[in-house]
């Protein structure tokens, strides 16, 4: 269960990504989303930082919340978690139901994006911070080795957004 994320349909390697393998690291600091940094005012749901996580760790806390800024402490920012994607972050999507077209902008391009699972997400930092700066590159399921660059279909460095 810990080991799935869905890509961003506009990420430069979505094309094949479906079942591919990354390593994903945290980054500590500020997330990113098309060239500005986060605010906590963009967030459109609210913490309960107070809360341990599954493993007990208590929530390392922000020092930038006076700024509205977000900012993600890691457990561990050499610790890495390798997932497969299963699933897609599409930029645009049709609710069923009415018919409406809604635009999701974290999957829209300016970032690579991944959507973590939520016990990969905590293995790396504390859920309550719900969005994290990520270094990742694909890598080969069973082996973790890196893959090598298709261009257009596999990029083989590892992105700092």
């Amino acid at each position: 269960r810990e080991v799935y994320a869905a890509a961003a349909d506009t990420n430069e390697d979505y094309p094949g990504s479906c079942g591919r393998c990354y390593q994903v690291r945290c980054k500590t600091g500020t997330p990113y989303n098309n060239g500005r940094p986060l605010l906590i005012s963009d967030l459109l749901y609210g913490r309960p930082y107070d809360v341990p996580d599954n493993f007990g760790r208590v929530w390392p806390g922000n020092p930038y919340v006076t700024k509205d800024l977000t900012y993600t402490k890691c457990w561990d920012d050499k610790a890495s978690v390798t997932v497969r994607i299963s699933d897609s972050c599409p930029c645009k999507y049709k609710i069923k139901d009415t018919g409406e077209v809604r635009t999701q902008n974290w999957c829209c391009g300016g970032n690579n994006h991944f959507d973590l699972s939520f016990w990969a997400f905590e293995k790396l930092a504390h859920p309550s911070y719900g969005v994290m700066p990520i270094k990742y590159r694909p890598v080969d399921c069973e082996t973790g080795a890196p893959l090598k660059s298709i261009p257009g279909y596999v990029s083989e460095m590892i992105y700092s957004h």
